[in-house]
């Protein structure tokens, strides 16, 4: 039987699993293929050279966006040099808008274009029985030395057909400790989806590129099954979603308040939800669920930015939603986006007055970045927005040490300035929220206990930029 190692390249060490491949390793294990993860943790003893030395791997799939590409394409390297029989796969959603380009790359066989469970088999399936690859929908192979990119497969209709992610392969004494998330909470937390697809056209996403603009729905009971899973047999104390519209049915969503109700699950909950879904019906249920955190994309406070985003909701919605889930006493957090095409510093005001006046709990802004498979990335190509130099190396719109590139208004160094003095600015009330916690103090200190340079280093950073949030990733990477 095959033997088939899964990575995925990742930018930091969140306590969350990668769901992709961990989806992609429950479907093959499924299928009857041997399979192993390659999760590189901070502290991790087994080299990914040591896990192809002793696992000996016919396949290995790497998945990755367009700011970990250049990760994944280590990884391959590595892969090819110690084990040069080892079949490599590259999936994920960059690999996926980007196909050519990814193959054009020498240690890359073949690519799994968009969902991966189902093509991804198909493939094992026809892999060393013979070399015709053509009629496996949503793959892309090479053969006499030409790229060939196979028709995409139709998107997974029956969702609850796939099997619940392939935990157990992971390192879960890492994931299932406590850690910042919900932002300003400190609990045991997993990440899970309960749905793929968005309806919605926001011109800077490139998640329906991987999921489509149909949404597809784990059933109600499968969805709590998972839920239940977690809290029974991990620990989990917080269910956090990852679904890009968790409330676009509504009857849904209220149907699993209720069913986690019934069950009387111990656990607490962290959706995202799109403004202007937040009536009061659904935040109700959700509040008497478990719900203690709800993140809204505002993106911006200005109505002409959102409508050039396509973003498909309205200043005035941002604030209803806002205030709607506080009168039910959930925390908030809020994300923003600045730097679009043709943003001034008229509307950047307006967002940091929207940003004041609605006062989350937490506060996030990022830098409008036009990742390849977007209309945005589009519409910049288009009208000569990209410099000719660009790399994906580039491709981040948040995190320490950002390089903006698209040719905006605001001149990319002002909008590093600008996104950090905003930031910094709100960092202050989640700091306050943590220090509440007695589990944080607790786990902080212990830390602290093992590692004293960890206190120099956590000190320093937060005397240098009196942002606890940045002093805080000094710690959170280690083991608690």
């Amino acid at each position: 039987m095959k033997k088939v190692l899964l990575l995925a390249a990742k930018m930091d060490f969140a306590r969350f699993i990668p769901l992709g491949i961990a989806y992609v390793a429950a479907y093959c294990e499924r299928e009857g293929y041997t399979v192993q993860v390659y999760d590189e943790l901070p502290g991790t003893h087994k080299s990914l050279a040591d896990t192809l030395r002793t696992f000996k791997p016919d396949v290995a799939g790497i998945s990755c966006m367009t700011a970990t590409y250049t990760k994944a394409c280590q990884y391959a390297k590595e892969i090819r040099s110690v084990s040069p029989a080892t079949t490599i796969v590259f999936g994920g959603v960059h690999p996926t808008v980007a196909t050519e380009d990814t193959m054009k790359n020498d240690f890359v066989d073949f690519v799994v274009c968009g969902e991966g469970e189902e093509t991804f088999a198909e493939f094992l399936r026809e892999y060393g029985n013979s070399s015709n690859y053509s009629s496996i929908a949503g793959i892309a192979y090479k053969k006499d030395g030409k790229i060939f990119v196979n028709p995409k497969r139709e998107l997974i209709k029956d969702m609850d057909s796939l099997p619940v992610p392939a935990r157990h392969l992971f390192p879960m004494n890492y994931y299932a400790q406590r850690w910042n998330w919900p932002r300003g909470y400190w609990y045991k937390t997993a990440n899970m989806m309960s749905s793929r697809g968005c309806p919605y056209d926001c011109n800077f996403c490139g998640s329906k590129s991987m999921f489509g603009r149909t949404f597809r729905a784990f059933s109600v009971i499968k969805t709590v099954d998972e839920i239940e899973y977690l809290v029974k047999n991990y620990g989990f104390e917080c269910i956090s979603f990852s679904d890009d519209t968790f409330a676009i049915n509504k009857k849904r969503a209220i149907e699993i308040c209720r069913e986690v109700k019934r069950r009387n699950i111990k656990a607490v909950y962290r959706f995202q939800l799109r403004a202007n879904t937040c009536d009061e019906d659904l935040i109700r249920e959700l509040k008497d669920a478990g719900s203690i955190h709800i993140d809204i994309g505002a993106e911006s406070g200005s109505d002409k930015i959102l409508k050039q985003m396509k973003k498909g909701i309205t200043v005035q919605q941002i604030r209803d939603a806002i205030a709607t889930i506080k009168k039910y006493g959930i925390h908030t957090g809020v994300t923003f986006i600045i730097g679009s095409p043709g943003e001034t510093m008229e509307d950047v005001e307006e967002t940091r007055k929207l940003a004041n006046e609605i006062d989350a709990d937490y506060t996030q802004f990022f830098i409008m970045t036009p990742y390849p498979g977007t209309e945005l990335y589009d519409y910049a190509k288009e009208n000569n927005l990209l410099p000719d130099t660009l790399t994906y190396d580039f491709f981040r719109h948040g995190g320490a040490n950002l390089k903006p590139f698209l040719n905006t208004i605001i001149p990319p160094e002002k909008l590093v300035k600008l996104r950090e003095e905003l930031n910094g600015s709100f960092s202050d009330k989640i700091a306050k929220n943590y220090l509440t916690q007695p589990k944080f103090i607790q786990d902080l200190l212990g830390i602290f206990a093992r590692e004293p340079m960890l206190l120099v280093k956590f000190t320093k950073e937060y005397l240098r930029t009196f942002n606890f949030g940045n002093a805080l990733k000094l710690v959170l990477p280690h083991k608690l």
